[in-house]
């Protein structure tokens, strides 16, 4: 069989209200409507809708402006690509090295590069009768400079995620 592929993947979306309110762009589409993206199956550098809008829920006890735990509100705008190059091993094992960019935004607007969210990464599969087990790791390169540049994941405070999941990502 082939044992070397390529495969992309490119989504676009936006929402635009109408009466469109410029102050509040996201108060009159609920929040279940909204795009969302970071994940797995999305920039696989962030944690599930980890990346976009979002807001805090509790603030730090130490210091002012400084927020513990952020909630994701959506946006009206998303697009998102990925390009993963698959590599087929002996005994039903696969590798893979993906990149994967996007963003989500608060407004309707065409993409913008400095808001760019790029992740890197590698990853693992091993063919089942469900389908491909598979070990991703994604590592953030760029991002929104107002986002904090560490995410916390059980492995720490790193900029990179780490999923198990079986299916492909796309």
């Amino acid at each position: 069989g082939d044992h070397l592929g390529l495969h992309g993947r490119l989504s676009l979306g936006a929402i635009i209200p109408l009466p469109y309110d410029e102050r509040n762009p996201t108060s009159r589409v609920p929040v279940t409507y909204r795009f969302y993206a970071g994940g797995p199956n999305s920039n696989r550098g962030y944690a599930y809708r980890g990346l976009g809008p979002r807001q805090c829920i509790r603030e730090s006890a130490v210091g002012q402006n400084l927020c513990q735990t952020f909630a994701p509100t959506g946006g009206l705008a998303l697009w998102e690509a990925s390009l993963e190059l698959h590599v087929r091993l002996p005994f039903d094992l696969g590798a893979v090295l993906f990149v994967d960019l996007g963003d989500v935004s608060e407004r309707w607007q065409w993409p913008t590069w400095p808001r760019t969210h790029l992740t890197g990464g590698f990853g693992l599969r091993y063919d089942t009768l469900l389908g491909p087990l598979r070990l991703d790791i994604g590592v953030r390169a760029i991002g929104d400079p107002r986002e904090p540049t560490k995410a916390v994941t059980f492995l720490g405070e790193l900029p990179l995620m780490l999923s198990l999941m079986i299916g492909e990502a796309f």
